[in-house]
């Protein structure tokens, strides 16, 4: 699962020649039910606001997994027509011992989270099984999708196959690692 991620300036003013709005803001975490810029494709790349996360009967949707959201009746519509990229420098997940853990690319390159969006300007990560990358931690993360299969996600002819594709591997960052005084021969 992903439940936050996030947007920074630079981000943000990479995207501004494709939004037709204003993009301005400080760097932050994205978290479900906020307002943030997603890309999409029509005949060109475009940017556009929406809110995160769909009005479920349980609450809000943030997620769907790659491997089921096809045959849900909640997103298999969105998922066909309405696809999206989720621009973002990294993403949270929290481990078994509820620590909060950032992944992102080594050299710290743009990642691309695939989604999708509805009618109403909602939007859902596609989340996978976990790489061996962020699988010590936790056994799903977000679809990255690498800068050759942007335009991929978009043409309905490759969407099955990237839905099964393995993520590329990330960096996992904690926010607070236990630090020892003591070398362990010291103990």
């Amino acid at each position: 699962m992903c439940g936050s991620y996030l947007l920074d300036r630079a981000i943000l003013a990479s995207l501004q020649k494709y939004a037709k709005e204003e993009l301005t803001g400080e760097t932050r975490d994205i978290k479900p039910s906020d307002w943030a810029p997603v890309i999409l494709y029509h005949d060109t790349f475009c940017v556009q606001k929406m809110q995160w996360g769909f009005l479920g009967k349980s609450g809000l949707l943030i997620n769907a997994r790659a491997e089921t959201a096809l045959e849900k009746v909640t997103f298999k519509e969105s998922l066909q027509k309405r696809r999206c990229l989720i621009p973002t420098r990294q993403f949270y997940e929290w481990d078994h011992d509820h620590q909060k853990i950032s992944f992102r690319y080594q050299n710290g390159y743009l990642m691309y989270l695939a989604g999708f969006y509805d009618r109403q300007g909602h939007y859902i990560i596609i989340t996978t099984k976990a790489n061996q990358s962020v699988a010590p931690y936790h056994d799903r993360m977000p679809l990255i999708l690498e800068p050759k299969e942007l335009k991929m996600w978009f043409d309905d002819r490759y969407v099955e196959d990237l839905l099964k594709k393995k993520p590329p591997l990330v960096k996992a960052h904690k926010a607070y690692e236990q630090l020892c005084l003591f070398g362990e021969e010291d103990k």
